[in-house]
Formats: C-alpha cells, sequence, structure tokens
C-alpha cells in the first residue's frame, strides 16, 4: 500500500497546497554554503480541514544540465529540515531544482491523499572550498596623505585615534573584460564577491544585487569568518566589451570601532576587494570563462571624502561629476587610474551566509519642518529609525558644504546631540557646478529621528528617510484593544529592526553599536518570534565561539573592546552563548545548531566561569547584575536593588539546566549525568547561600523574586505560591512600577503570571508613571529606550553618559505579550506543539496574536464581552463575560489549548480553523504552565 500511495495517478487533493521548497535557513537558496542542504516546505489547506498530518513526502531533484529527474520517498511527517534525500551530494557552485509534493491523512478518509507537487526551487552551493577560488584579493597603491602609525594588537595592525579625521578615504576598483563567443547564447554567470571594507558593486552600470541593498558584506569577526555574496549576473552582461566596477569603504573593518577616541585599523589597515566572475556558455564544448580580481585592475580614489560608521560621509559633488561614467562605460579613460596591488589570499574562512542583506525596506517622509529659537532649521521624521537621508534637486554655490547633524531627540527646544557622545553623526555635501537629482550617504548608518540642516533649506518633498536593516522576514504579529499597548509593541518592532543591522546591537547612534550579548541574550526570544532571524543569529553565534579565549564569552561580539579591558567572564552576557542557541533550537528545532556550539557552551560553564569553593560564581567576580535597574545611579548602573552575584548565581543555575538538557537532547549522556549533578550541587549552594532556614529568599527585590520563580530555584509549588506572594507585594508597594533592570524585565510579568497573579501583571502593564513601559510612550517614544527614564519628565535628557533611545533590551516584555495576553508559546522545539492560552485582563478586551512558524501560520483572536455582545466598559465590574477566540492551527502541529471556561484545564487540538466561545468570570485566577 505505502509504495502505490505516489503512483503517477495518485488521488490528489486539490485543497492543499504544498510551499515551494526552502534550504537551510538560506533566505534565497542562491549561495547555500552545504553540499547537502537540509529541505523545508510547510502544507496549507483551507481552514474547514482539520486534524490534518503528513504520513510521507516525495522529492524530485534535477541537478543542473541533466536530464534526469531523481525521486525518493519517505515515510516520515517530518517537513522541516529534512535530510539531503541523495546520495550524490551537490558540488561547489552547482544548481539543482527541488520540488515536493505529501501523502496526508484527515480522519474523514481511510485512504491518504496526495497534494500537488509544490514549485520547483532553485539551490545552488557557494565556493565550498578555498582551492576554488581563483581570485586574490587587492588593494590600491594610492598613498594617503597622511600615513597613520602602527600599534600591534594581537594579530593585527591598529592604531588609536588621537585625530578623529584620519581615515582612510574609499577607493574605486575597475576592470574592462571581454566576453568572447558572440554567436553562443550565455547560459549562466555568477560574481562571487567580498570586501574588506564595505562595497558597492556594479557591472555595465547595474548594481549588483537589490537595487536598495547596503553595507555589504556586513560586519563579522574577519580573522575568523568573512561574508561573500552570490549574485546572478547574467542579465548584467553581453558579448564584448563590459565593465565591472567596485567602491570599497573602511565600514567595520578599518574604520573607528569603540567609545570615545576609538582605535582604527582594528582587522587591517588596506580596503581591499576579492572577486570572482564565472561565466558559463550554451555549449558544453565550450568551458566557462572567468574573470577575477588581480594586479590588472585599476583604482582611483572615491568622491566619497571620507565615510566612517560613527562619524557619517562627505561627498563631493564635482568629483562625482569628473567621474561619471566609471562604472559603465568601457571606454571611460582611467589612463591616470593607478594599477591594483595584490594582497595574500586570507587565511579565515570564507563563507555565504544564510542571513539575507542589510537593505533599504522602507522610506519614511518628513512629518515636519521648522527652524529653532536658534535659527537652526530641523526635519521631524516623526519616528525614530536607523539609516540615512535622501535629497533630491539640490543646488547652491559651488565649493560651499550642506550639512547633516543626526540625532533621536529635541532638548529645550533644540537637537539632542549629548547622547552621541564622540560620533560625530554628520553627513555632508561638497557643492558642485550642476543640481545633484539624488544623494544619500553609502557606507554609513545614523539613529535619529531629528536632522539639523546647514546650508541649505529643503521642503518636504526634497528629503526623506531610508530604513536600513537586516532584512529579515516579519514572522510574528501582535495587537490588542489597548492603543498604548499597541505602540508599546510597535516600538519593540522598531528597535528591533534598527539594531539588527548585520549584527545584534545595543544602539544605533552613539560611538558603540556594538554586539553586546546580555543584550540579546535577555531579547532573543522576542526576536525569534517577531522575525526569521534564525539564520543571521546562528551565523553571530559562531563568531562568539570563535572569539572564546579559554571559555570565557566576550561581552561583546564582534569583540572590538579588548583595547579597552581584557576579556572577562560575566554573568548573563557570557550566558548569552548557553541561551541563544537553546531559543534558536526551541523556535526552529534545528539540532544542528546545538550540535555546533555545544563546544562552545560546555566550555564556558566547565572553563569559562570562575568558581568559587561551593561551585557558585567566586565571590570576588566583577559582575554586571540587574543593569539599569531604575534605582541605580545614573552613572553606576550596575549597582540597583538586586545583589549582582546573586542574579550571576540565579543565571548559572538555569544555564546549567539548561546545558544539561542540551547534552540530553544529543545523546550526551555522560554530559547529562555531569550537568544534572553539578546542577544539584548548585541548587544546595544556592538555597545556603540565598535563602533563610524558613525559606525566605534575602534578596528582597521584584528581580530577586521573579529571577527565583522563572528559573525554578524554588523547588516546591508552594514556595512558588509564597514567593509568588512576596513579588505582589513588592510591585504593590513600588505603586506598580518597575523595580527591575536587563536581568529581571524578561521574567517579571511572566513570573507573576506563572504564580497566578496576571491580574498584578497587567497593573505594571499599565502604570504611566516612570519607571514603566507606558512611561517613554507617554513622553512620545517611538523605539524602546536604554534607560527607563532616558528622558526625564521635564523634557531632559537623562545626564547619564549611557543614554540611548533605541535599545531593544527592555522591550523584553513583548515575550510576555505574545505568549500571555496573546497566548502562543512553543511546547516542543521548532513549534511542533505548542500553548496556545490567552489570559485576559484590566482593559485589555481583544487581542490578535499571529506566528509563522516552520509548519506554517499560527493565529489566535479573542474577544471578552458583554452578554448582549457588546464590549465591556472599563473599571466597570461584571458578574459574567463572555470569552470568544476564533484559531487557526497549521497542518502537522498540534495546540494544547487553555482558554477560560469549558477549557480552562486545557485540550489537546489538531490543525485546522476553529471557533470557541464560553461564559467566564474574569476574577478567576489561573496558573499556565
Amino acid at each position: 500500500m505505502h509504495l502505490s500511495i505516489f503512483d503517477d495517478d495518485p488521488l490528489v487533493e486539490s485543497k492543499f497546497d504544498v510551499s515551494p521548497p526552502t534550504f537551510e535557513h538560506h533566505f534565497s537558496g542562491l549561495g547555500v554554503s552545504t553540499a547537502r542542504p537540509r529541505i523545508s516546505w510547510t502544507v496549507s489547506c483551507a481552514p474547514s480541514i482539520q486534524d490534518c498530518s503528513q504520513m510521507a513526502y516525495q522529492v524530485e531533484i534535477q541537478f543542473a544540465g541533466s536530464d534526469t529527474v531523481h525521486r525518493e520517498i519517505r515515510f516520515v511527517g517530518d517537513s522541516v529540515l529534512v535530510p539531503w534525500p541523495l546520495s550524490r551530494s551537490l558540488r561547489s557552485r552547482e544548481q539543482a531544482r527541488v520540488r515536493v509534493r505529501v501523502a496526508h491523512t484527515k480522519v474523514q478518509y481511510e485512504w491518504p491523499l496526495v497534494s500537488h507537487w509544490s514549485p520547483w526551487s532553485l539551490v545552488e552551493c557557494s565556493i565550498l572550498s578555498p582551492e576554488d577560488w581563483d581570485a586574490v584579493p587587492i588593494t590600491t597603491n594610492l598613498k594617503a596623505d597622511q600615513e597613520a602609525p602602527n600599534v600591534p594588537l594581537g594579530n593585527t595592525e591598529a592604531v588609536h585615534c588621537v585625530d578623529k579625521s584620519r581615515s582612510s578615504s574609499p577607493v574605486l576598483f575597475r576592470k574592462v573584460f571581454y566576453i568572447p563567443y558572440p554567436n553562443v547564447a550565455l547560459l549562466s554567470a555568477r560574481l562571487y564577491i567580498t570586501a574588506f571594507g564595505l562595497y558597492e558593486a556594479y557591472i555595465n552600470g547595474h548594481r549588483m544585487g537589490h537595487p536598495n541593498a547596503c553595507m555589504a558584506p556586513g560586519w563579522q569577526s574577519y580573522q575568523f569568518r568573512h561574508c561573500y555574496q552570490v549574485f546572478d549576473v547574467k542579465s548584467s552582461i553581453r558579448h564584448g566589451f563590459n565593465v565591472i566596477a567596485v567602491e570599497v569603504a573602511e565600514g567595520w573593518y578599518s574604520g573607528r570601532l569603540g567609545p570615545g577616541s576609538g582605535i582604527r585599523n582594528f582587522y587591517g589597515k588596506d580596503l581591499a576587494l576579492l572577486a570572482q566572475l564565472e561565466v558559463f556558455f550554451d555549449d558544453p564544448r565550450l568551458r566557462k570563462v572567468t574573470y577575477v580580481t588581480d594586479k590588472t585592475w585599476k583604482t582611483c580614489p572615491s568622491p566619497i571624502y571620507t565615510s566612517e560608521i560613527y562619524d557619517g560621509e562627505v561627498w563631493d559633488s564635482n568629483a562625482a561629476t569628473f567621474l561619471a561614467g566609471w562604472e559603465n562605460d568601457h571606454l571611460f579613460w582611467d589612463d591616470q587610474w593607478v594599477c591594483a596591488r595584490e594582497l595574500p589570499f586570507p587565511t579565515t574562512r570564507l563563507v555565504s551566509p544564510d542571513a539575507p542583506p542589510v537593505r533599504a525596506t522602507r522610506i519614511e517622509k518628513p512629518t515636519q519642518i521648522w527652524r529653532t529659537e536658534s535659527g537652526h532649521t530641523i526635519i521631524d521624521f516623526g519616528q525614530n529609525l536607523v539609516g540615512k537621508l535622501s535629497v533630491t534637486d539640490v543646488s547652491g554655490l559651488p565649493g560651499s558644504f550642506i550639512t547633516f547633524y543626526h540625532a533621536e531627540v529635541m532638548e529645550k527646544g533644540e537637537l539632542g546631540r549629548r547622547p552621541l557622545r564622540a560620533a560625530k553623526a554628520r553627513d555632508r555635501i561638497i557643492l558642485g557646478d550642476t543640481v545633484i537629482k539624488e544623494w544619500h550617504p553609502k557606507y554609513t548608518f545614523h539613529g535619529f529621528r531629528y536632522v539639523q540642516v546647514e546650508g541649505w533649506l529643503p521642503s518636504k518633498d526634497q528629503v526623506t528617510a531610508l530604513v536600513i536593516h537586516t532584512d529579515l522576514e516579519r514572522i510574528g504579529h501582535f495587537k490588542c484593544s489597548d492603543l498604548n499597548v499597541n505602540q508599546l509593541h510597535d516600538n519593540v518592532v522598531w528597535s528591533m529592526r534598527g539594531n539588527f543591522l548585520s549584527v545584534p546591537t545595543d544602539c544605533p547612534q552613539r560611538d558603540e553599536r556594538l554586539g553586546w550579548t546580555g543584550d540579546i541574550n535577555v531579547f532573543a526570544p522576542t526576536a525569534q518570534f517577531l522575525y526569521k532571524a534564525t539564520g543571521m543569529l546562528s551565523g553571530w553565534l559562531e563568531a562568539t565561539e570563535q572569539r572564546q579565549e579559554k571559555g570565557v564569552v566576550p561581552v561583546v561580539v564582534p569583540n572590538v573592546l579588548n583595547y579597552l579591558f581584557p576579556v572577562k567572564a560575566t554573568a548573563l552576557w557570557g550566558d548569552a552563548c548557553v541561551m541563544v542557541p537553546r531559543c534558536l533550537y526551541q523556535y526552529s528545532g534545528d539540532r544542528a545548531i546545538l550540535q555546533r556550539q555545544y563546544p562552545s557552551m560546555r566550555s564556558w560553564l566547565l572553563e569559562g566561569i570562575k568558581h568559587g569553593s561551593d561551585g557558585l560564581w567566586h565571590p570576588q567576580t566583577s559582575q554586571y547584575g540587574d543593569w539599569l535597574d531604575p534605582s541605580a545611579a545614573p552613572n553606576d548602573p550596575s549597582h540597583g536593588k538586586t545583589d549582582p552575584h546573586y542574579v550571576a548565581n540565579a543565571y548559572l543555575l538555569h544555564v546549567t539546566k539548561e546545558l544539561a538538557r542540551t547534552a540530553e537532547c544529543l545523546g550526551y549522556s555522560d554530559d547529562t549525568l555531569l550537568f544534572d549533578a553539578r546542577h544539584r550541587q548548585l541548587a544546595r549552594a544556592f538555597r545556603a547561600t540565598y535563602f533563610t532556614s524558613d525559606g525566605e529568599l534575602t534578596v528582597d527585590s521584584q528581580t530577586g523574586h521573579a529571577l527565583a520563580i522563572a528559573f525554578n530555584l524554588l523547588g516546591e509549588s508552594s514556595e512558588n505560591e509564597r514567593h509568588g506572594n512576596r513579588l505582589v507585594e513588592l510591585v504593590e508597594e513600588n505603586g506598580y512600577k518597575v523595580g527591575t533592570g536587563f536581568a529581571g524585565t524578561p521574567v517579571i510579568l511572566h513570573a507573576l503570571s506563572m504564580t497566578g497573579h496576571t491580574d498584578t501583571a497587567y497593573k505594571m502593564l499599565f502604570q504611566t508613571e516612570c519607571p514603566s513601559w507606558l512611561y517613554p510612550i507617554t513622553m512620545g517614544a517611538t523605539t524602546i529606550w536604554e534607560r527607563w527614564d532616558s528622558m526625564l519628565p521635564d523634557g531632559t535628557i537623562n545626564p547619564g553618559s549611557m543614554t540611548s533611545f533605541n535599545h531593544y533590551a527592555l522591550g523584553s516584555v513583548a515575550d510576555w505579550l505574545h505568549g500571555v495576553v496573546g497566548g502562543l508559546r512553543p511546547r516542543t522545539e521548532g513549534w511542533k506543539t505548542f500553548y496556545m492560552a490567552p489570559q485576559p485582563g484590566n482593559r485589555v478586551r481583544s487581542a490578535e496574536v499571529s506566528f509563522k512558524s516552520s509548519y506554517g501560520l499560527i493565529r489566535c483572536r479573542w474577544w471578552v464581552l458583554c452578554d448582549d455582545g457588546s464590549v465591556p466598559v472599563a473599571d466597570r465590574d461584571y458578574k459574567t463575560l463572555q470569552f470568544r477566540a476564533t484559531f487557526e492551527i497549521p497542518p502537522n502541529t498540534k495546540a494544547f489549548v487553555t482558554f477560560p471556561g469549558r477549557w480552562c484545564e486545557g485540550k489537546w487540538v489538531g490543525s485546522g480553523g476553529h471557533d470557541y466561545e464560553n461564559m467566564y468570570w474574569p476574577k478567576t485566577k489561573r496558573s499556565v504552565e
């Protein structure tokens, strides 16, 4: 029977669709960096079709240039990251097309039904071996006016920046090449390219990649992992003469990095290019033609005078006019250009990343333009964002400047630039003889809502803001009946969007913008719900592992702060090497991430952490603790109400347990026993250190109790109830205002809900006095702030030297909105099974949450209504209310659904669309598993 399911004439169910297959976590399938890419697909059907499960699948694979179609059948229900089914692997740069169909069962049919074939998807390997590279890196022989002195720093050459203006001008690289065989059609053409710096590439004037892509190849730990891009360039080349042209700027490679004067040339001092163009002809008798970077390329200074991440860009309009045609005209006069100089091939691992590129994805228009009392022209875009300004139809006196200063806030009627510290965040145009039709900086970005313009008075239709970020797919959404809560959630999304720019950063505006590990540790569940970030974060984790020395995880990755202080072990920040992989696994179901990161995770606990005699953190270690607890002084953010070592040890127990579960998942039985035993030992030491003989917690703070509850450090359920009640008392004593920092904020509302106090959690959520989540909303915030009081109630900026208005860490509250208000949480890895358990409360009378899992779309929408169907009025007590819900569960999954009323104990529900209605009593407390 099984073998006949996929007969040539199966019983086909037209109501089922299979999506085009995807590969690994790659955003497109072009440039996959493995010879045996795993395959995923989703099955969708009408909501009326319920309890549908895949029982088998059939894959067809056809390699490029072959007429043979390989077919494989597997009698399993897997549809996410299934193994490459053929014994034959893909070769380096080889392409194949893949499609899938599935056999599925429904309770109303006795015989399995077969879906239609999915559309074909193309998958193509990147360059898999260094031996396949014929190109060598090239740099320019142009000499800068000033040579920067070299200061040794490990294996790099670096210079401490005394003069911040000392930067390398971007360089233009250009090569004319000839495509032969005019009577033979081109079959395909691929460009493999990266830069030691940032680049934009053109062939015959056509931008390579997406027209809105920028900041390529992104930021990475260049010593270990260097990303390159793969482009299909067939449509851009022609028989005869062609031009390939590339502009390379400093970016993160050699530009200034770090606070204050920072450091330059951290990864290297030579701006360089590595490119390989391979052209294939539609005639098997003709070999491919390859064009590579070598010393025959020509170089010239760019019309961009300087371009730096922190300080902005200076562009010379006249120089650009003089160089017009350099990127598209093979007859362009480049006799005075200087030949390139070849560099050794890099020893680092070259990889085509899974993550999509950074792109400009939105255009924001100004809401107003006005002049301040001091006479400055200010543009307000109405939204704090990360990106760059774009201007059109610009003219003025030749040789004069137009300058743009960026900032996130206004203070006392003027641009509030103090939080930028040593970052100039300034772009400048040097005007020429012609009108500038359109201009925007290329190799920098700013965090801003406001722009101060000097030397030009623009109109609203001459300026826009380009919003840039790693172009991750949005997969999670939330909204409810309360507009302030919706704005809070929007602010979280905007802060993630702006700070996921190549790496997950802390902030986008000041002289920092670094990949702080603690921030992403607490925010990872929210990030994974909102965006498809697994490809980006798994690449970042590789850099984390490669930066570990003796098990210690740096506080920033890529680590560029070792010129300021040595790498030291710090809880919560270092714990990211355990918790982020665990989160990616929970959301994606990809065990390979745990397998790859396991040595890093294990090394951190066994070597990185400095233990005391009882196994807990050594009491002499320095800890960040509950960073930015609102009670901490502005310039002493690690010293709040909660003992920093208590925070460190609570996390130590938590990550030890998580590592034990990881070892169990991977089948490492010895390590499972080892870390389970360690966890029991640590639990005894923890209780002896932080609990009195009658069970009272000595760290009596919101964060102290929240961590104990959320991390299950209390043991018996009666202890949970006891400490939950004490947490409520602390919250009430504080007027329902937040008393937590980085460590406590992600878990405090969860801790309240876990102990049956969701009503108190809602009261905290709706508090508008500072510190609270809604206080910034009352102050006009459109992103999440670094501090609870980044702006004081009188409209002045917090006096602390560390004050950002775009920091996602405190936005980790969105995880509670998704999981408790909306009700969606994963139960097993990859959302194969999940919880649907919304908890209505306070003035939230309806909510809708959706999540596009690897199996398909999950959605839950609920309402609380009066008996007559009307919406309840806030602050009025109702004897009974109706609860209604509609929800969707994708095929191949099940949900454990807990709704007020007859499903209050929970019920397993299969795929399809469902409706639910029940009376319920709103004051009934209930705990959610």
